[in-house]
């Protein structure tokens, strides 16, 4: 199957650890979103979409900058330990 001495396998190695824990941080964080915000944009005619691009994202960005460097960080340590070990 050519597992072996394959970047494409030590990638989505990395990728089964740190999608996880970048999905707690972002889950964490839209939890403290207030409702509130929600609510009105949907009575001020917003749909589903145009509230999650509008308020959503905009209010996440801090924490998707911290889950992408987290990211970013553990998976490079993890891929030059894996390539140290090739």
């Amino acid at each position: 199957m050519r597992l072996i001495h394959n970047y494409l396998i030590a990638i989505l190695g990395i990728a089964v650890f740190t999608i996880p824990f970048a999905t707690i941080i972002l889950r964490a964080y839209t939890q403290t979103i207030p409702s509130g915000l929600i609510d009105v944009a949907f009575i001020d005619g917003a749909g589903l979409l145009r509230v999650f691009r509008s308020i959503i994202i905009l209010l996440s960005n801090p924490a998707i900058a911290t889950a992408s460097i987290l990211t970013l960080v553990m998976g490079w340590g993890d891929f030059l330990v894996s390539l140290l070990f090739k």
